[in-house]
């Protein structure tokens, strides 16, 4: 393993949606996002509540169908403890946030690396930065050298607009982060896409990383949200619309 060159730097990406393993039927009923589900906790509350509780009902159990692929989570926290440890450690909440931190490096370029349920360079909403385009708006303005999506067994749902500029890993994906030393590794909550369940994990995963690398910076505060409850009506016996 080597650095590359001078003015490039690595960088390690990860999106806790990565680690989602959903069935079919919890994926189709996930929450309609919006770009601000993120700043908005009671809207962030009612969808979540609701795909719950849709959940419960078309189940007729409690439970949501849905787990986080630990196996994965491993794979990662070994590349960090043995490639990351002069890296810089970004805890941060919307992936867009990353565009800031990196075009700060002036004089730069960057080999990205990340790992993510969805490839962040979509042509939708290009008007604004957001955690959908961040790489695109990156790769626009002259800052990235190198582009490799790490997706999972889903990718084939998400692969729209991959521009032809960067690299797909999809087999075997986490044995390609071993090759290099990072400089920067960015942990993402999207809560958006991740239903708050998991947020004691995430936590947890942030402190390893913390432990792990050179330097940790909190963009923002650790928090486990509440699941939310809501019942949806049944429609009574009789009713014909």
């Amino acid at each position: 393993m080597q650095r590359m060159g001078v003015y490039d730097v690595n960088v390690l990406s990860i999106d806790w949606d990565f680690f989602l393993k959903l069935s079919k039927r919890a994926r189709m009923y996930l929450p309609d996002v919006t770009e601000h589900s993120t700043n908005s906790p009671e809207l962030s509350n009612f969808l979540w509540g609701t795909w719950y509780a849709t959940l419960k009902k078309m189940t007729r159990k409690s439970g949501t169908e849905v787990e986080l692929n630990e196996d994965a989570i491993s794979s990662v926290i070994k590349t960090v403890q043995k490639c990351c440890q002069d890296a810089e450690f970004f805890y941060i909440e919307d992936h867009g946030d990353i565009y800031d931190i990196l075009a700060e490096n002036e004089g730069c370029k960057f080999n990205i690396v990340n790992i993510d349920q969805h490839h962040d360079c979509y042509l939708t909403c290009m008007y604004d930065l957001n955690c959908g385009n961040w790489v695109r708006y990156l790769y626009d303005d002259g800052f990235i050298s190198s582009y490799t999506w790490i997706t999972n067994e889903n990718y084939k749902d998400y692969e729209k607009d991959f521009p032809e500029w960067g690299t797909k890993i999809t087999e075997n994906p986490l044995e390609f982060i071993q090759g290099m030393f990072y400089d920067y590794v960015f942990l993402c909550k999207s809560p958006e896409y991740v239903p708050p369940e998991f947020d004691s994990r995430l936590n947890d995963l942030c402190k390893v990383f913390e432990h792990s690398c050179r330097k940790t910076t909190y963009t923002s505060k650790l928090c486990v949200r509440d699941i939310p409850v809501i019942e949806i009506p049944s429609i009574p016996s009789g009713y014909e619309g």
